[in-house]
C-alpha cells in the first residue's frame, strides 16, 4: 500500500508555505479560466509579435480599448523611437 509520502520521494518545494500558495491559486482561478489562459498561449506561441491576427482573437470590449497602431507609431516617432 503507498501512503502520500512514498509518492513524494525525491520531490521538492512542497514546504507549508507553498502549498498553502498552491491550495491559494487553486481557490482562486477556475478550471476554465486556466483552459483558456492554456489556449491563448497555444494560439500565441510561435508569434514573434502581436499581430492583426491575434488581436482579432481578443474580446471586443478589449479590442475597442486598444489604440490604433498608427497612432502608437506616431507617438514613438516624436519621441525618436524607431
Amino acid at each position: 500500500m503507498m501512503n502520500g509520502d512514498s509518492l513524494m520521494i525525491g520531490l521538492k518545494g512542497f514546504s507549508p508555505r507553498n502549498l498553502l500558495y498552491m491550495k491559494q491559486f487553486a481557490e482562486a482561478y477556475s478550471v476554465s479560466i486556466l483552459e483558456r489562459f492554456i489556449y491563448v498561449e497555444k494560439e500565441l506561441k510561435g508569434m514573434k509579435s502581436i499581430s492583426q491576427q491575434a488581436v482579432a482573437k481578443f474580446p471586443e470590449e478589449l479590442k475597442s480599448s486598444l489604440p490604433d497602431v498608427s497612432d502608437l507609431e506616431n507617438e514613438l516617432s516624436k519621441e525618436g523611437i524607431e
